[in-house]
């Protein structure tokens, strides 16, 4: 766990500091937004000023839309600083609320631009995947998002990938949830669910990759994508810490939105393939 990675202390200033998260999450933007270009001016027939015109549409109205999100859910994160919707770096954030936000401000974007959305799905789709695997890297490096507690008999090297220190979210949540001394050395030994969601996300991309060349209908790749992030997010969710403690129908909320979301992309994805078989769609021209 690696929270900030240096400080530097500049003349006549305050500090600045460098931390892991804000890296990765900068790191996953811009390495997105070029693969997200490349993809889809080599594949998709789409230049790069309007591939990164609704690729910046997309980011900012995820990162708003996974506050709000975050809110409506679950109220204001214990111990951050106050700044309701604005608190975007110290608040917490939804993945599930940022993804709709994202998708609804391309749309938007794209919509004026006479450009379906399915094909930006289709150029944007290995981003995604990226995303999640730098993303939740930083995660890790902060120590958020946290996995389960394991069982005593788990494996040392896996218990070892798991364990947090004093003054960690999992630590103080392990005081508060399990009575651990608060004098403690570490936390309890858990899942590390940060780099089973990256390998998730590592996954994501190289499928995309190789269903990218081989889509035979627009939008195959974007929506095979976002059903997969859906069945992959549920299966995480049970080895991921629910900090929550809201299981409606006996699953997390995490995982209710990931089966709409993966039932939303499975019917889109259907309707898709069976357009595309009544008659060819032609892909339109930047």
């Amino acid at each position: 766990m690696h929270p900030v990675l240096f400080t530097l202390e500049l003349p006549g200033g305050a500090p600045l500091t460098l931390y892991s998260y804000g890296l990765m999450l900068g790191l996953a933007v811009v390495a997105g937004w070029r693969l997200t270009v490349h993809m889809g001016q080599r594949h998709c027939g789409l230049d790069e000023e309007l591939l990164g015109g609704a690729y910046f549409s997309a980011v900012v109205a995820g990162l708003v839309g996974g506050r709000a999100a975050h809110l409506l859910l679950y109220g204001e994160t214990p111990g951050s600083d106050s700044g309701g919707l604005l608190n975007l770096a110290g608040g917490g954030s939804s993945a599930h609320g940022a993804l709709a936000a994202a998708l609804l401000g391309a749309w938007l974007y794209l919509r004026r631009k006479g450009t379906p959305l399915k094909v930006f799905l289709d150029a944007s789709a290995p981003a995604m995947g990226l995303g999640m695997a730098l993303g939740s890297i930083g995660c890790y490096l902060h120590g958020c998002d946290f996995g389960v507690a394991l069982a005593e008999d788990a494996p040392g090297w896996l218990a070892s990938l798991g364990t947090f220190p004093n003054g960690s979210p999992a630590f103080d949540y392990h005081v508060d949830r399990y009575g651990i001394a608060s004098d403690a050395d570490s936390a309890m030994p858990v899942h590390p669910a940060q780099l089973e969601a990256a390998l998730a996300g590592l996954v994501l991309l190289w499928l995309s990759l190789r269903l990218v060349r081989r889509r035979s209908f627009p939008g195959q790749v974007g929506l095979a994508t976002l059903a997969g992030y859906g069945a992959l997010r549920f299966g995480l969710e049970y080895v991921r810490e629910d900090v929550s403690f809201s299981q409606p129908f006996g699953f997390s909320i995490p995982q209710l939105l990931s089966l709409l979301l993966l039932a939303a992309a499975g019917i889109a994805f259907s309707n898709a393939r069976s357009r595309s078989r009544h008659g060819p769609t032609a892909e339109p021209q930047p």
